[in-house]
């Protein structure tokens, strides 16, 4: 997400070329490498998706709302704590 395009996102996931729910071994997600590496764009664009799941819980029991609060980015945290969870499809 560092070295991309945030406007790509929608457009890679709309075209089937990439997978928002996507895990790698650690069991993080696109979301939790957002918050971790404080890309407020590419979050934004994900929160965006339809059937997006928020709530993963990685190997370290923890969710990207954690991360963005490790890191300290307080827009991601607020973004995140703010979401509207009732609208993600289990």
């Amino acid at each position: 997400f560092q070295h991309s395009s945030p406007n790509s996102i929608p457009l890679l996931i709309n075209f089937g070329c990439a997978n928002p729910n996507v895990t790698d071994l650690s069991l993080l997600t696109p979301l939790h490498y957002c918050a971790i590496y404080n890309c407020e764009e590419s979050l934004q664009e994900l929160l965006d998706v339809h059937d997006l799941k928020v709530n993963v819980i990685d190997k370290n029991k923890r969710l990207p709302l954690h991360y963005a609060a490790a890191t300290g980015n307080i827009t991601i945290l607020s973004t995140l704590a703010d979401y509207d969870y009732e609208q993600v499809a289990d």
